[in-house]
């Protein structure tokens, strides 16, 4: 898969240290990230690591201990999404030797989690989120038999994807 991703030109992947909502092995993971870093050498790998998206809580070390196995077997970044504090955050960027990636929340504003070293910031599912909490919204004004709040055009739609 990660082949035809670099054959398609895709720039790079992520690749999750989860499964069915629990954590993989790390050393299984790590052999995941350094077979798809042999077959693409070019492709951006950026380990996802999921101590803390799981709905459990992981000590920040697991989580450290976790990004540097991947960073070792190859990837070119971590990602460690979920709900940590700043503090944390910036232990696992001083300690993981590659951009670390967050994502973002209302606890910590873009340049916070810049300063404590965090080279990308993630919307993950909020866009999707937030455009699925609007929709309700109107569906439910609508049904109400109130007026439709104010959204853009198609015309504006169509002028955003023009050339």
């Amino acid at each position: 898969m990660a082949g035809y991703a670099a054959e398609l030109g895709v720039a790079g992947i992520d690749l999750e240290d989860s499964s069915r909502g629990a954590l993989v092995e790390a050393a299984l993971h790590a052999a995941e990230v350094a077979a798809v870093k042999e077959e693409c050498p070019d492709l951006f790998v950026d380990a996802r690591v999921d101590t803390c998206w799981l709905g459990q809580r992981a000590t920040v070390r697991e989580t450290v201990t976790r990004a540097l196995g991947y960073v070792e077997a190859g990837a070119d970044g971590v990602f460690v999404p979920g709900d940590l504090g700043l503090e944390d955050l910036a232990t696992i960027c001083a300690e993981v030797p590659a951009p670390v990636h967050a994502l973002a929340s209302t606890r910590h504003p873009v340049p916070a989690l810049a300063e404590v070293g965090v080279r990308r910031v993630s919307t993950g599912p909020l866009l999707c989120r937030a455009a699925l909490q609007q929709c309700l919204q109107t569906a439910i004004a609508v049904s109400d038999g109130e007026v439709a709040p104010a959204v853009v055009s198609c015309a504006e739609v169509d002028g955003l994807s023009a050339d």
